[in-house]
């Protein structure tokens, strides 16, 4: 007989880890291909404004999370 945990609690658990990880990944990616089709947007912009699209277009994941804490916090 088995001491530790059912069976069927493991495989809940790495569903729910799966589950977890992909979607970090899928809003990894979601941001990604974001930037990607805000940077062709920017082609269509006028010269005056296209450095200033590209600079939104440019900011990194990391710093996008970072901004989006501070903006979600009381």
């Amino acid at each position: 007989m088995n001491a530790g945990l059912p069976s069927w609690t493991g495989l809940l658990l790495f569903v729910a880890l799966v589950t977890v990880g992909m979607s970090a990944c899928s809003n990894r990616a979601i941001y990604d291909n974001l930037r990607v089709y805000q940077r062709q947007e920017c082609r269509d912009q006028p010269m005056s404004s296209y450095e200033q699209c590209l600079e939104r277009a440019r900011q990194s994941y990391g710093a996008y999370q970072r901004e989006r804490r501070e903006a979600l916090d009381p």
